[in-house]
């Protein structure tokens, strides 16, 4: 009975955990984000066979390891934690809220420039000349689709593959943020 209930359970958790103490002060996804700086660099030829070793190099031995890990562990309430762990670590729900609120905040105080700077660092799209109106637009639906990524998603592929599905979809949308454009 508390088998099946441990989805359930750790989704729970680990999104009232984001909630009070938002993201890691030191997030896993940084050390990530370096290493796949790196294999671009070494890879990126324009060829689709480098592109799809790429991804393949990047998200299949973290998301291996935590397969690994997580079949190995046979003490219930363990198991149990380590999916709290990794699902506290995937989640991200806090941290959209925090970068919706540094745009908006300069937007209430007639700060538009401080507004650009701000959305400038979720969308990925130029800013500077953005009036209030694409600002307050452009926030909400960056606020949607990576609301939609690192959480909604991120629940679905823990509850669909365990934890290792949840962090081999974090780091496959990642690589889309990274390596998703024609550049």
């Amino acid at each position: 009975m508390m088998e099946a209930a441990l989805p359930v359970t750790v989704c729970i958790v680990a999104l009232l955990s984001d909630r009070i103490f938002g993201e890691p002060k030191w997030h896993p996804l940084v050390l990530f984000g370096r290493f796949a700086k790196r294999t671009e660099r070494s890879l990126n030829n324009s060829t689709k066979s480098a592109g799809i070793l790429g991804v393949l190099l990047v998200t299949v031995p973290p998301s291996l390891i935590i397969y690994l890990i997580q079949i190995n562990i046979e003490i219930f309430w363990l198991r149990a934690l380590f999916d709290l762990l990794v699902m506290y670590i995937v989640i991200g729900w806090q941290s959209m809220k925090e970068h919706a609120l540094a745009v908006m905040k300069p937007l209430v105080e007639n700060k538009i420039e401080t507004a650009r700077e701000k959305l400038g660092i979720i969308v990925s799209r130029e800013t500077k000349n953005m009036d209030e109106e694409l600002i307050v637009g452009s926030t909400i639906e960056s606020v949607l689709e990576n609301g939609h990524d690192c959480v909604f998603a991120s629940l679905f592929w823990y509850a669909l593959l365990g934890p290792a599905g949840a962090v081999g979809h974090r780091l496959v949308n990642t690589l889309d943020a990274m390596w998703g454009y024609k550049n």
